[in-house]
């Protein structure tokens, strides 16, 4: 491969995305996954990306730590105003200005990735491809406009020279005329076999790492730890938990545990802990049929079961992997974890057994980045 790719979209330390409401961990997870997946196949790399905030004054008015920038790549900050109203339109002319900074440093990329179709950096993938005839891959992760149809996204990213869909729904229905690859998540190495011990008499832990929003499955979450008030079962939930959402859950019972942002040292030692996994997202929501839940790839990384709603965004090749109630109310959830905790040693075993055989085949970010690499060669976005 001849040339760096230039992947526009930030990694940012631990303590930078639990600084704002505006940086979520889900989404620094994903990117720092593939990142690391590419340089494991020999792709030299680029980052380019800006430090998101809140409108000011709720957010900072100059968010421009380079500080906060994830060492580990060799990445370049884009630095810019916070101003409600026009703070959008600023940003988008900044990413141009430090694109051309970059190619007169370090030349042409090869290709282009962004991370999402964001107001931001339509203006910089449309310059680099216009004027400098650098392909560029929309890479959507997410995205919040497709309710009536697909005609935003195509106004958005129409002209992309390829699209990559985490959604496998997205995917399969987006009418874009470039070619397209589906690739949603991965996983940094198997963590099933980790040991820990548990105090006689502990209860049953059930995990919710997430987002607390309708999106999320918040009611659901609700329901289900209504449902189950009075078991051996208890509830940890991590994440930013906003204030009112927080008294709601602790009002429930002491069964609740409100562990708020935790790092990922702690989240993996809490996911050890864990029994269960919890993926309440509701499938009748726009938000997740164009969106992959990449913490189920996190998730499986632990061998265990996930007691998960089945929304559009996930491939099918997931559906022998997790434990689907029948409804997508609170009793069918607690029917479900009741049933998955009650597993023997052996079918805990053999379930480990399924899991590892499948991600470790297909879901490694080394495999996804190989992936990736290989279908931009065939799709000649970029020289081999």
């Amino acid at each position: 491969m001849s040339g760096y790719i230039l992947l526009v979209g930030a990694v940012f330390k631990e303590e930078a995305v639990e600084a704002t409401l505006a940086l979520a961990a889900s989404g620094n997870y994903w990117r720092r996954g593939l990142y690391r997946g590419l340089l494991q196949n020999d792709c030299e790399i680029k980052v380019l990306g800006h430090r998101g905030e809140q409108a000011w004054p709720k957010g900072k008015l100059f968010p421009n730590e380079v500080d906060f920038l994830d060492p580990e790549f060799d990445s370049t900050l884009v630095k810019w105003v916070n101003l409600p109203g026009v703070r959008y339109p600023l940003l988008g002319q900044r990413f141009i200005t430090t694109l051309r900074q970059m190619i007169r440093a370090y030349g042409k990329p090869s290709v282009i990735l962004t991370y999402n179709p964001y107001p931001w950096h339509l203006p910089l993938a449309r310059y680099a491809q216009e004027k400098h005839s650098i392909p560029w891959v929309s890479v959507t992760l997410d995205y919040d406009y497709v309710e009536a149809g697909w005609d935003q996204y195509l106004k958005d990213a129409g002209d992309a020279a390829g699209h990559v869909f985490l959604s496998h729904w997205a995917y399969t229905e987006c009418p874009c005329a470039a070619p397209k690859l589906h690739m949603d998540g991965g996983f940094d190495e198997w963590l099933g076999d980790e040991i820990f011990s548990v105090e006689p008499n502990a209860k049953k832990v059930c995990l919710y790492s997430g987002k607390y929003a309708d999106y999320g499955g918040y009611q659901l979450l609700l329901e289900m730890v209504r449902e189950l008030k009075g078991a051996d079962v208890e509830f940890w939930f991590t994440g930013k938990v906003p204030e009112a959402k927080r008294k709601e859950l602790e009002s429930l019972g002491d069964h609740v545990r409100i562990l708020g942002f935790v790092n990922e040292e702690k989240l993996h030692d809490l996911s050890v802990r864990a029994d269960v996994f919890l993926n309440p997202r509701p499938s009748h929501l726009i938000e997740n049929k164009v969106a992959f839940p990449s913490k189920i790839v996190r998730y499986l990384a632990y061998g265990k079961p996930i007691v998960s709603t089945w929304t559009p965004g996930i491939s099918p090749e997931y559906r022998d992997y997790l434990f689907v109630p029948d409804r997508e109310d609170g009793q069918s959830f607690a029917e479900m974890i009741r049933k998955v905790l009650a597993f023997t040693e052996s079918d805990k075993d053999e379930l480990k057994r399924k899991i590892r055989g499948f991600i470790e085949r297909d879901k490694s970010w080394t495999v996804q980045a190989k992936r990736l690499k290989t279908w931009l060669e065939t799709e000649n976005l970029i020289k081999k």
